[in-house]
């Protein structure tokens, strides 16, 4: 995710570490093959389509944080599309 803090001009990248190496489970590489399939969805504003594949992803794991945030964002975002895809945080 690109999020954009206040009282900084660039936006930083952030990352979620999902499991340790050697150690993901079934379930996680299933869902983050929906997972990646939603974010090259979303970098190209085919919202609608990305919410369903991050909606895909969460039937597999219902609490993965990442995909519940992308598909709220894709519903907001359908409607009302981003200039760009960074998210600016209105406060500390």
């Amino acid at each position: 995710d690109f999020i954009q803090v206040m009282g900084k001009e660039e936006p930083a990248t952030a990352y979620e570490i999902l499991e340790r190496k050697g150690e993901i489970t079934q379930n996680q590489t299933d869902m983050l093959g929906l997972y990646q399939q939603g974010l090259e969805l979303y970098d190209k504003f085919e919202f609608a389509e990305a919410k369903a594949r991050f909606e895909e992803a969460l039937k597999v794991m219902p609490d993965d944080g990442p995909c519940a945030l992308y598909a709220d964002r894709c519903e907001d975002y359908a409607s009302n599309p981003p200039e760009d895809l960074v998210f600016r945080a209105d406060s500390k």
